[in-house]
């Protein structure tokens, strides 16, 4: 009769452990689903906001060299090396004084003392790839990148980092032991923190108390 009741205790024990990891089990899938929900649309509008601001100040906004690309030729030229990088014999650059002749709509132009900074030596007859000004020809650019380059660039990296983000998402829903995980994860950061926050208030408080028990001691030997 005792051994019975023994086993009885055992088993309510087991059934209550269980439902207590049920429990936790549950509450940290769900916290972490909330978390992949919060991060997924707020990385959203992140995005939203970007495709605005990229639309409006790089779509949007004129460029003058537009997408004008030439190939000019170094006439002559001086060139020498970049002070701040010239201990660093793998990472070199080139300051260079250069004549340029470039052909637009079979005009030749030549542009004087064109400036470049980079990592190019440039000779004379060597090539240069340049943009020149659609309302100016004399006008070039080394710049063969234009603000459409920039903006693709921009909304591409951010619709990576959204695209993984629904994948996180899409995950945590379709599979409930990551989603606890990430809930589990999320849960004992935010332990942690104020625990340590606790710690820390508790720590300046000793310190505070301390410090006046001191001032009083000696406020009163003196």
């Amino acid at each position: 009769m005792v051994l019975t009741n023994n086993t009885n205790n055992t088993n309510n024990t087991d059934n209550n452990n269980s439902g207590i990891i049920n429990d936790l089990y549950n509450t940290s899938a769900a916290v972490g689903k909330f978390k992949a929900t919060v991060t997924f649309v707020f990385l959203l509008f992140v995005f939203i906001c970007i495709l605005f601001l990229v639309n409006h100040f790089l779509y949007n906004k004129e460029d003058i060299y537009d997408n004008n690309l030439i190939k000019g030729t170094v006439k002559d030229s001086t060139c020498t090396k970049n002070s701040n990088n010239s201990n660093n014999s793998n990472n070199i650059n080139w300051d260079c004084s250069t004549n340029i002749l470039y052909n637009i709509n079979n005009i030749d132009y030549v542009k004087k003392n064109f400036h470049t900074n980079s990592s190019t030596y440039y000779y004379p007859d060597s090539k240069i790839d340049l943009r020149y000004n659609k309302y100016d020809h004399n006008n070039i650019t080394d710049n063969t990148y234009s603000n459409n380059f920039y903006g693709n660039v921009i909304i591409f990296f951010s619709f990576i980092i959204l695209l993984l983000s629904g994948i996180q998402l899409i995950s945590v829903y379709m599979f409930k032991p990551l989603a606890a995980a990430s809930g589990a994860g999320a849960i004992a950061g935010t332990v942690v923190g104020a625990t340590s926050g606790a710690a820390s208030g508790a720590a300046s408080l000793v310190g505070n108390v301390m410090g006046a028990a001191s001032d009083g001691f000696y406020g009163k030997r003196g």
